[in-house]
């Protein structure tokens, strides 16, 4: 049917603007009353249509929004999101390795890990069971380094190249050292313990 609402002609198929919340959103007329338009909200879905009254100022022609140069929002249907696909088996775990409670609290008595000297570790390993001649860490010894150990500030971790005679704390640059001097006694022996280090100051 063909409505006439404000000196405009209206029918079905009509492109229409809706007054809906705080904007303007284009809509299309798909049924007509005499007295009520039903309109779709263009992009939108079928359960947001809309009975508005012939003399209601909410809806006017979609024409009126060419002197502003058009570009009225358009309503976005929400789309669920797409089930991720879950692999049944894990790739980087074994299908036969199950973690239980249980085993994750150790074997222990009371859910506490059981301590193995150096003789069960070994026997653990299995080494009877390999060849004579196979290398393991029991029968690989590697010879004493020729270069000299390594030593680290005690206050930056840098590379230490100095050492101070009277607390004994290893300093990078002088920088390091004008704060050496500077550290009380009881912070240098815990500095010292860190690598087992600790003297009785006198």
């Amino acid at each position: 049917g063909v409505f006439m609402s404000a000196a405009l002609e209206l029918q079905k198929g009509s492109a229409v603007e809706v007054f809906s919340g705080e904007d303007w959103w284009e809509a299309e007329i798909v049924q007509v009353r005499p007295s009520q338009f039903k309109v779709h909200y263009v992009g939108g879905a079928d359960d947001e249509d809309e009975w508005i009254d012939t003399s209601s100022d909410r809806i006017r022609a979609g024409q009126a929004a060419g002197s502003k140069g058009g570009g009225l929002r358009k309503r976005v249907r929400e789309q669920a999101a797409e089930p991720v696909a879950v692999p049944a088996v894990v790739p980087f775990r074994k299908a036969s390795v199950g973690i239980t409670a249980a085993s994750s609290k150790g074997s222990g008595v009371g859910g506490r890990r059981q301590w193995k000297n150096l003789k069960k570790i070994v026997e653990s390993e299995g080494y009877e069971r390999l060849p004579i001649d196979a290398p393991t860490y029991l029968s690989v010894e590697a010879p004493p380094s020729i270069l000299p150990a390594k030593k680290f500030c005690d206050l930056t971790g840098l590379e230490a190249k100095y050492t101070d005679p009277k607390t004994l704390l290893r300093y990078h640059s002088a920088r390091e050292y004008a704060l050496v001097r500077l550290v009380p006694d009881h912070t240098v022996q815990e500095l010292l313990k860190f690598r087992n280090a600790t003297v009785s100051l006198k």
